[in-house]
């Protein structure tokens, strides 16, 4: 028997410790209209399949009965498709957790949200080097200020997903906070 040579061990072994593994996030995604989206699964507390939504306002914004508490339902495809009626048939509710910074103390508060959304979420474990950012022309357009057409904030990150198509990672919290303008102006 021929044992191999003690160089050609430690080659092989340093490969093997140089191999880096890439973390990995779990998010929920869901599509409404022809656009992907997804959200971390840290901040989904429960999906829906029975709702009723009350006092709907022109903005999509609505309340929504869960757990013996009424909470606000927000339309991200009126937020972000505007008045697409291809989405309106929503068949879910995701149920989701935020963390609201209030006061000059910088106080959190959590507060729950519904999203209400036409087919069942999927779970996907993504590694972080499939997250991008959103390239500067498409948030700012080609006069580099921002238009009234440019997507807000809430969008942290683009997602290539496993299938080859892109997702919008939305950071909830940032989506659901007060814009500097409106608190100032206020």
């Amino acid at each position: 028997m021929v044992l191999p040579s003690s160089s050609y061990t430690r080659r092989f072994h340093n490969k093997r410790i140089e191999r880096k593994r890439t973390p990995k996030r779990k998010v929920v995604t869901f599509r409404l209209g022809n656009t992907m989206w997804a959200i971390p699964i840290e901040s989904v507390q429960r999906v829906l399949k029975e709702f009723a939504s009350y006092g709907r306002l022109a903005s999509g914004r609505s309340l929504v009965n869960f757990d013996n508490e009424a909470i606000a339902l927000v339309d991200l495809s009126q937020f972000f498709l505007g008045d697409s009626e291809e989405v309106r048939d929503y068949q879910y509710l995701i149920i989701s957790t935020i963390e609201r910074v209030e006061g000059d103390d910088g106080g959190e508060n959590v507060e729950t949200l519904a999203i209400p959304i036409p087919q069942l979420p999927s779970i996907l474990e993504v590694s972080e080097d499939k997250f991008e950012t959103v390239p500067q022309i498409y948030r700012e357009g080609f006069e580099g200020v921002p238009t009234s057409g440019s997507p807000p904030e809430a969008i942290e990150k683009i997602l290539h997903l496993p299938n080859g198509e892109i997702a919008f990672y939305l950071n909830l919290d940032v989506l659901i906070r007060p814009s500097q303008a409106r608190v100032e102006g206020s």
